[in-house]
C-alpha cells in the first residue's frame, strides 16, 4: 500500500490540532508519527485527495505538505511507530528497517557546515 508523508505547520500555535490530527489517521489503517506535525500514513488515497481532505481542517495561513513517499528515508532522535508497531531511531547509526513502502536507513555523515537533514528518494 503507497505510504503518504503528511505534514502541516499551524500559524496559530494555540490552535486545537485534534481534529486534524484525527483526520489524518483516519486516511488509512496504519500510520506513524516521526515528528510533531510530520506523519507517514498508509493509504489508498492519492496526494491531491489527502490534502483536499486535509484542507477543511486548516486555516488559510496555515501550511500543509502532503507527498507520497517512494524510497528511503533517514531518521535520527526520534522513534517511529506504526499503529502498536515500534522502531526506535534514537541512535543516529540505526539500522535499515523496512516499513511498507518507507524503508529507514544509516544516516549519512553530515558534511561539514550543513545543517540539512539527508533523505534519499528513488
Amino acid at each position: 500500500m503507497p505510504t503518504l508523508m503528511i505534514a502541516y505547520d499551524l500559524c496559530d500555535p494555540d490552535s486545537n490540532s485534534g481534529p486534524l490530527t484525527t483526520a489524518i489517521r483516519q486516511l488509512g489503517d496504519r500510520w506513524a508519527r516521526p515528528l510533531a506535525t510530520s506523519w507517514y500514513v498508509e493509504t489508498m488515497a492519492t496526494p491531491a485527495e489527502a490534502e483536499a481532505l486535509l484542507a477543511g481542517f486548516i486555516c488559510d495561513d496555515d501550511a500543509l505538505l502532503v507527498q507520497e513517499v517512494i524510497g528511503q528515508a533517514a531518521l535520527s532522535n526520534t522513534v517511529l511507530r506504526w499503529s502498536g508497531q515500534s522502531v526506535t531511531c534514537a541512535n543516529p547509526r540505526a539500522a535499515t528497517t523496512g516499513l511498507g513502502s518507507l524503508r529507514l536507513v544509516q544516516p549519512v555523515p553530515r558534511l561539514p557546515n550543513s545543517e540539512a537533514a539527508v533523505a534519499e528518494a528513488a
